[in-house]
């Protein structure tokens, strides 16, 4: 059975805690979870209305990761087992369970505290592709047979970092992920998409193991030298008027056209959105057809 703990930051504020997400190895179904508190029982339903904002995003995002109707079976079993956090406080002891919400009763409680909650909102908003790509990377590791440890050396990676990533707890830069995807024997490949469509102006980009650290670095750059065009036709030739309306310096477009060989998931998801296009990330096969173990991850800017 799986065991929701916490840590207590501040006695008089009790709900102000790190959520922790212990599952058993042996469980085949989505289980009931059990939770920890100083004095009493606290079903997920009320965990995901009273904790503090952060905690709750991340329980919300783990119970549709996981749940029933999870948009790859595959990766919600690989999110059922995995340890997203191994601690128990003394003094605290596991308290009688309540079944976690499912499909449309989770739906209406995220969307509710969202309504009421914009600091939950804003971190739904953050830990989404952090929580995503980690379940998708441990999902991939899985289906190589690879440890964290074996996945990590084929990578040039440390074994913390692999972790962190699969534990969402960081997002990492795209050559990271790449290279970590590519030692599973996946592609990654980042598409801009109009109305579901492929975008023409701006082709899609593909990362594999077949590419030295150069080369990528070579692909990456001709691919934002043809986002960095596409954005220049929509929002103007003035590099000035071309930050303002990304929000950004102008010293960051001039990166972004001359110097970046490494760009982060968030900034494509930035220009994409600049041009009336949506990004998002898929993982291929050898073949070069999307897996079925993973969906595909839409990447969405926080601006």
């Amino acid at each position: 059975m799986s065991t929701l703990t916490h840590t207590q930051i501040n006695s008089h504020v009790p709900w102000r805690i790190g959520m922790r997400l212990v599952p058993d190895p042996a469980a085949t179904e989505w289980p009931r979870i059990r939770f920890a508190t100083p004095d009493g029982e606290l079903p997920v339903r009320e965990w995901l209305r009273r904790s503090s904002p952060r905690p709750a995003a991340r329980l919300s995002h783990i119970l549709e990761l996981g749940g029933p109707g999870a948009a790859s079976p595959t990766m919600a079993a690989v999110v059922r087992r995995k340890r997203f956090a191994v601690r128990v406080d003394p003094g605290w002891s596991p308290n009688g369970g309540g079944a976690a919400p499912r499909g449309a009763a989770l739906r209406h409680e995220v969307a509710a505290r969202a309504r009421r909650d914009p600091e939950f909102a804003d971190a739904r908003l953050a830990l989404a592709l952090p929580l995503r790509l980690g379940a998708a990377l441990a999902t991939l590791r899985a289906a190589a047979r690879l440890s964290q440890n074996e996945l990590a050396a084929a990578a040039g990676a440390s074994r913390g970092a692999v972790a962190s990533c699969e534990c969402g707890y960081v997002l990492p830069r795209t050559d990271h992920l790449a290279a970590l995807v590519c030692a599973c024997g996946y592609t990654m490949e980042i598409r801009l998409t109009r109305g579901g469509a492929p975008a023409a102006d701006v082709p899609a980009l593909r990362l594999s193991g077949a590419r030295s650290a150069r080369d990528g670095a070579r692909a990456v750059r001709a691919w934002l030298d043809a986002l960095m065009r596409a954005v220049r036709a929509r929002l103007g030739p003035s590099t000035t008027q071309t930050a303002r309306r990304l929000g950004v310096r102008p010293y960051v477009v001039y990166k972004l056209e001359r110097l970046v060989r490494v760009v982060t998931l968030p900034t494509i998801a930035k220009l994409a959105g600049a041009i009336g296009a949506e990004a998002e990330l898929r993982f291929l096969t050898p073949s070069g057809q999307p897996t079925a173990l993973v969906p595909s991850i839409p990447l969405r800017s926080r601006a």
